[in-house]
C-alpha cells in the first residue's frame, strides 16, 4: 500500500527526528525521550510480575484524554477484578501525573510507531484486547493487533466533517487504520454518520457519549465528601468562590470585592 510505504518510510522518520531534535530545546518533548528510556528498560520485568489475569492495554495521548480513560478502568476493574490493566500514553504530561495511578496495574509509554516497535511492545505486553481513547490512534499497532486478532476499540471518538482523514489521499490511510477495529464508540450522531462515510465494512460504530461526563460526575461526588475549608470558616458567613479567574477578570473583581468587604462583615472570599 502507498500510504504505509510513505508513513514508514518517510513521515514517521521525519516525525522521530523531529522530536528528537525538538528536545535539545524543550523540556516537555526531552522528559518524553528520557522517560521512555526509563519506562522500556523496566516493562518486561513489570509485565512478568504481573498476577495472572487477562490482559486490558489502554492507550491515551496525554493527560487529558486519560481522565476520559478512567471511568472505563475503574468499571472494569470494579465487574472484572481479575483484569490487568496497562495504560500508555505518547506524553510526558500524561505519563508522570498517572504514574501512581492505582487502578492501572503497568503505567508505561507507547514506543515510537515503527512496525519493529510495535512489534516488540506486543510481545511484551500481550494484551487480551485494546483500547484507543478519542484520536491518538498509530497505525503501526493497530495494525500489529489486527494480525495477531487482537480485538482494537476506540472509544469516545471524535471526526469532524472537515477533518483531514476525510481528504482524498489521507482518508486511505486513516481507513486503513479503522478497518480492522471491532468497535468505534462516538462522543455524537454526527461524529458516527463521519466515520461511516470512509465506509467501514467490518467494524461496528455506534454512538455511546463522552467519558468526560462520567469524569466531570466522579469528580463532584468526590468533593461532596471531601471538605477542603472547615465549616467553621465558612459557617453564619456569605460565600463569594471565584475560579479559574484570568488577571483581566480581576481587575474589576479585586475592586468590587474590597468594596463590598468594607461594607459587609459577614462576606468570605474564596480565590480557587
Amino acid at each position: 500500500m502507498l500510504w504505509s510505504f510513505v508513513y514508514n518510510a518517510f513521515a514517521m522518520p521525519v516525525f522521530y527526528l523531529a522530536v528528537r531534535a525538538y528536545s535539545l530545546v524543550n523540556r516537555k518533548a526531552r522528559e518524553g525521550i528520557v522517560g521512555r528510556n526509563a519506562a522500556f528498560s523496566t516493562l518486561a520485568h513489570d509485565v512478568k510480575n504481573l498476577e495472572a489475569g487477562p490482559r486490558l492495554w489502554i492507550h491515551a495521548s496525554s493527560m487529558g484524554e486519560f481522565e476520559q480513560a478512567k471511568p472505563i478502568i475503574e468499571e472494569i476493574k470494579r465487574r472484572l477484578p481479575d483484569v490487568r490493566i496497562i495504560a500508555s500514553f505518547f506524553s510526558p504530561s500524561g505519563f508522570e501525573n498517572n504514574r501512581h495511578y492505582e487502578p492501572a496495574d503497568i503505567i508505561t509509554y507507547i514506543p515510537f510507531d515503527s512496525r519493529k516497535n510495535a512489534r516488540w511492545f506486543l510481545d511484551v505486553i500481550r494484551p487480551r484486547a485494546a483500547v484507543f481513547i478519542r484520536y491518538d490512534i498509530w497505525p503501526n499497532h493497530v495494525l500489529e493487533c489486527h494480525r495477531r486478532t487482537i480485538p482494537v476499540i476506540l472509544v469516545n471518538a471524535t471526526l469532524r466533517t472537515s477533518s483531514a482523514g476525510l481528504w482524498p489521499g489521507i482518508r486511505t490511510m486513516y481507513r486503513a487504520c479503522y478497518e480492522p477495529m471491532e468497535a468505534i464508540f462516538t462522543v455524537s450522531r454526527r461524529d458516527a454518520g463521519n466515520f461511516r462515510r470512509f465506509p467501514l465494512k467490518n467494524t461496528r460504530v455506534e454512538v455511546a457519549g463522552d467519558t468526560r461526563y462520567d469524569r466531570v460526575l466522579q469528580k463532584a461526588k468526590l468533593a461532596s465528601e471531601t471538605s477542603l475549608v472547615p465549616a467553621s470558616v465558612y459557617e453564619h458567613k456569605t460565600v463569594l468562590v471565584a475560579g479559574s479567574t484570568w488577571p483581566a477578570d480581576e481587575d474589576h473583581l479585586f475592586p468590587v470585592m474590597e468594596k463590598l468587604d468594607h461594607n459587609q462583615s459577614d462576606l468570605l472570599f474564596i480565590l480557587v
